[in-house]
C-alpha cells in the first residue's frame, strides 16, 4: 500500500520535478498513437507554464530533437493544441494565434513547412540544423513578418527578427546567418517571378484598337 501511495504522489509531481516530461509525454503520444487520458490532458494544459523554467540550452536541444524526429508537424500541432508552444516558443506561438486576416492559412502553411522537414528527415535521415531553423521561420520571413510590405530587406533586420521570434530557443549564429541568406534569396526570386508574371499578363492582353473618326458629310454635298 505504501508503495502504491508513493507512486500516486510521484505522478502528481511528475511534471513539477522535471517540466521537460511535458514535452516528452506529447512526443510519446504522437509516436505511439496513444491518446492521453482526460486527467493527463488536463495536467498537460495546466502545468505547461512550468516549461518557462527550463534552461535555454536544454530547451533548444529538446526542440532540435523534435525537428529531427520525422514527426515534427504532428508534435507541434499537439503543442499548439495544448498551448505548450506558448511556453517554449512564445513569440512564434503568439504570431500564429494573432487574430488577423488569413490567420488560419498562416497556421496551415507553418505546419506544411514542418511536414516538408519531416519528409527530408525520413528520406535523408540526417538534416542540418540550419535547414531545421529555416523550416520553422520560412513563411514568417518570405511572406509575412514585419517586412511584408518592404520591397527590399536588410540582413541585420532579418537576422535579429529570427532571433527574437525563436526566443528562448538559442540556435547557433552561423545557422541563423545561413537561414537569412537562403530566405532572402528565395524572397527575391519570388518577387522577380511575380513581377515577370505581371509583365506577361500585361503583354498577353489584346490591345484596344483606336477608333478612327469618320469624316462628317459636307453640308454642301447633295443628298
Amino acid at each position: 500500500r505504501r508503495q502504491r501511495q508513493m507512486g500516486i504522489r510521484d505522478r502528481k509531481r511528475i511534471f513539477v520535478e522535471d517540466p521537460v516530461r511535458i514535452i516528452r509525454a506529447i512526443k510519446y503520444a504522437v509516436k505511439t498513437g496513444l491518446e492521453p487520458g482526460f486527467f493527463l490532458k488536463r495536467k498537460l494544459r495546466r502545468q505547461a507554464e512550468l516549461l518557462a523554467d527550463i534552461s535555454y540550452s536544454r530547451l533548444t536541444e529538446e526542440i532540435y530533437k523534435i525537428l529531427a524526429s520525422g514527426d515534427s508537424r504532428r508534435i507541434f500541432e499537439e503543442f499548439f493544441e495544448y498551448k505548450v508552444s506558448a511556453h517554449i516558443l512564445p513569440s512564434l506561438d503568439a504570431y500564429l494565434r494573432e487574430p488577423r486576416e488569413g490567420a488560419e492559412k498562416n497556421r496551415r502553411v507553418f505546419f506544411e513547412n514542418l511536414g516538408e522537414l519531416d519528409q527530408m528527415v525520413q528520406s535523408q535521415r540526417e538534416v542540418p540544423r540550419n535547414i531545421m531553423v529555416r523550416q520553422l521561420v520560412k513563411d514568417y520571413v518570405t511572406r509575412l513578418g514585419p517586412w511584408e510590405e518592404q520591397r527590399k530587406i536588410h540582413f541585420p533586420e532579418v537576422y535579429q527578427g529570427i532571433k527574437e521570434l525563436l526566443k528562448p530557443m538559442v540556435p547557433a549564429n552561423r545557422d541563423v546567418e545561413d537561414v537569412v541568406v537562403s530566405l532572402m534569396r528565395e524572397r527575391q526570386e519570388s518577387a522577380v517571378q511575380r513581377k515577370g508574371a505581371k509583365t506577361r499578363r500585361r503583354r498577353s492582353r489584346p490591345r484596344k484598337r483606336k477608333k478612327t473618326a469618320q469624316p462628317k458629310p459636307d453640308g454642301d454635298t447633295p443628298q
